[in-house]
């Protein structure tokens, strides 16, 4: 079953969601709870969701490579391709 970290400020889709509305802010979580926001709405506006409602893919959706197939060296290592 995939899992999720959620750490304030980043940004999350929610079930259902239609594909025209943005993504939602994270701008708190407690217990089950997480209070969510768009970047339009005033700084004192937030939605109360539960943490279910949240959706999680299995796979990366934002063109995130695996480490397995990053090309540049991470500093220290030789550019020296096996």
């Amino acid at each position: 079953m995939p899992s999720l970290v959620l750490r304030p400020g980043m940004f999350i889709r929610l079930k259902q969601q239609p594909v025209d509305l943005p993504d939602f802010i994270l701008e708190h979580c407690s217990g089950r709870e997480c209070w969510v926001r768009q970047q339009s709405w005033g700084p004192n506006v937030y939605l109360r969701i539960q943490t279910v409602q949240i959706e999680i893919h299995e796979k990366p959706t934002r063109g995130i490579l695996p480490w397995s197939s990053c090309t540049h060296p991470l500093p220290g290592q030789s550019t020296a391709l096996p």
